[in-house]
């Protein structure tokens, strides 16, 4: 990777409300479980890269778990279904 696109990920990476976007996505959640994508449209994002580095993290924060996978009809192959950890 190049200087300028370390550089411009560390602002994008800086600048994004961590906490903010993942309690968003456990709001989202709430609702029941939903893949990457339905995540991205109950939030108003445009780009799955708003929500899958917060998903990752949730699920390795023991919050939220992979519960199965489903068909993507927009990518054409099976993507993870996540869901709020049960106490």
């Amino acid at each position: 990777m190049g200087v300028i696109a370390t550089i411009t990920r560390r602002e994008s990476h800086g600048k994004t409300d961590k906490k903010t976007r993942k309690d968003q996505i456990l709001t989202a959640l709430k609702a029941g479980p939903m893949t990457a994508r339905c995540v991205m449209q109950a939030l108003g994002y445009s780009d799955l890269n708003s929500v899958r580095p917060r998903l990752t993290e949730l699920v390795q924060e023991g919050l939220v778990a992979e519960a199965g996978a489903v068909w993507d009809p927009v990518s054409q192959r099976n993507v993870v279904l996540y869901a709020l950890e049960e106490d």
